[in-house]
């Protein structure tokens, strides 16, 4: 946690979002080269939450009265945030496609061997050609 924070400062609270929202994206980048998990939804989740919190931030944020320093972290976060989201959603993307693809391969052939199976005659006793 960011020792720094002040709680009732919107700004310190929209930096420190950011920044979990950076750790989150970063640890789902991680994750997905292994492949769609439960654990990249779960982030993607709390990842979505966090951001619905910094939209609460913006609305009390005055930004012609934030410090410059605090302007250009949260930039510099928000920039570091789209480009590592950019590759994210990429992946999850691809992911999501292979696994349509796999699933649709898997019903073609299901549906082969059902329509090989329903089409054979029935099998002698003692012999089981059809599975």
């Amino acid at each position: 946690m960011n020792e720094n924070r002040t709680l009732n400062d919107p700004g310190e609270e929209k930096i420190f979002l950011l920044e979990r929202i950076l750790e989150i994206t970063k640890k789902m980048y991680e994750l997905i080269h292994q492949g769609l998990s439960d654990d990249v939804f779960i982030l993607l989740e709390e990842r979505g939450k966090l951001m619905a919190q910094v939209e609460a931030c913006d609305q009390q944020i005055d930004l012609a009265s934030l410090a410059v320093e605090k302007q250009e972290r949260m930039l510099s976060l928000l920039r570091d945030i789209n480009l590592l989201n950019e590759e994210v959603s990429t992946l999850l993307f691809t992911h999501i496609a292979e696994e349509q693809e796999t699933l649709a391969r898997m019903r073609r052939e299901h549906s082969f061997w059902h329509s090989v199976k329903d089409g054979l005659p029935p099998s002698s006793p003692g012999i089981d050609i059809q599975g």
